[in-house]
């Protein structure tokens, strides 16, 4: 079994953790989506991007099962989102 304190690979970083939740947007809802996300708690950045998502929001926080929870009971939630994907950053040693 690998632990925290020997393992090359961990979750976030030394003070806190990221979330990278990228978000594809019903037509027309973009505007009103950047909106209601930016708002959130612990939200760091909303950026509009091109390619297969619409947008890419940055979540910062000390715990990610928490931040997680905010994606799940938040982020997916607000009205035009059709689509998230979740990645949690992760810092090689």
């Amino acid at each position: 079994m690998l632990f925290p304190w020997n393992n090359p690979i961990h979750i976030g970083s030394d003070l806190l953790d990221k979330i990278y939740v990228l978000i594809r947007v019903a037509r027309d809802s973009l505007e009103a989506v950047v909106d209601q996300i930016s708002k959130l708690d612990g939200t760091d950045s909303v950026d509009v991007v091109t390619g297969t998502y619409d947008m890419i929001v940055t979540l910062t926080g000390d715990n990610v099962a928490k931040m997680l929870s905010q994606v799940v009971n938040d982020i997916r939630k607000v009205d035009g989102i059709v689509y998230t994907e979740t990645l949690i950053a992760l810092k090689i040693d």
